[in-house]
């Protein structure tokens, strides 16, 4: 045991730190389902961050393998069957298409 720290405390951290890295491997997945939707459809990424999930939806911005030669872009996924499926990407998706697909408003940019 660390001096000063009660046994509560560290259970407290060890418990953030847990569940920092298990967020970080329930994104890994989503990040190569982005990947692959976008490469599917014609397009060469290069890195896909996932930037937000709410429930069974998530948004990642993907930026393209080249410098420049592409602006990046956000992917709109689905988990369906235990699996993320791409939805659709693009730079500008319209709220007709957000309510279409049933993205969650909370996942829309600004």
């Amino acid at each position: 045991m660390l001096p000063g720290w009660t046994r509560g405390a560290v259970t407290a951290v060890a418990a953030l730190l847990l569940a920092a890295c298990r967020g970080a491997a329930d994104r890994t997945p989503i990040e190569a389902a982005a990947l692959a939707y976008v490469r599917e459809a014609g397009g060469a990424p290069g890195a896909a961050e996932v930037e937000e999930v709410s429930g069974d939806y998530a948004r990642a911005r993907v930026t393209p393998q080249a410098t420049g030669s592409a602006d990046p872009a956000w992917v709109f996924l689905r988990r369906q069957g235990g699996r993320w499926q791409g939805l659709v990407y693009g730079t500008a998706i319209g709220p007709e298409e957000y309510a279409e697909l049933g993205i969650p408003s909370t996942l829309r940019p600004d």
